[in-house]
């Protein structure tokens, strides 16, 4: 029901696990190669396309994070723009995003805005340190 060529969720989702084993970028060209998929599939808020996978965003936030450097430059400003465009500003869903994409009309109103919401603490999270054995 969505194009799947504009999602990697389990690939961010793995790309984050990664990081939180300890893995190092450095040391393991896969996670760059997880990054470039992800940066193909960048967040963009159009509802009509079904691409707003809110659960990838999710987890490409924080695994881009990780990345730093270029990868979340250009993550962070897609981001950004499709959070800030689409953030209800009218009547009681003020403050909320729409249940849209694949899974939106599964978790309703509460998923869409808690997803959203989390990816915005990223801002806050410390960055994983890789582990050096």
């Amino acid at each position: 029901a969505f194009p799947t060529d504009r999602c990697e969720a389990m690939t961010a989702l793995g790309l984050y696990v990664r990081f939180l084993l300890g893995q190092d970028p450095e040391e393991l060209s896969i996670m760059d190669r997880h990054a470039d998929l992800l940066l193909k599939a960048l967040p963009e808020w159009a509802p009509k396309d079904r691409i707003c996978d809110m659960f990838y965003w999710y987890f490409g936030t924080y695994a881009m994070y990780q990345m730093d450097g270029k990868p979340w430059k250009a993550w962070n400003k897609a981001m950004k723009k499709a959070l800030g465009n689409s953030q209800r500003t009218d009547g009681d869903p003020r403050g909320s995003w729409d249940p849209v994409g694949p899974w939106g009309s599964t978790g309703g109103r509460v998923y869409s805005t808690a997803l959203m919401a989390l990816c915005l603490e990223v801002y806050s999270s410390e960055r994983v340190e890789p582990r050096r054995d």
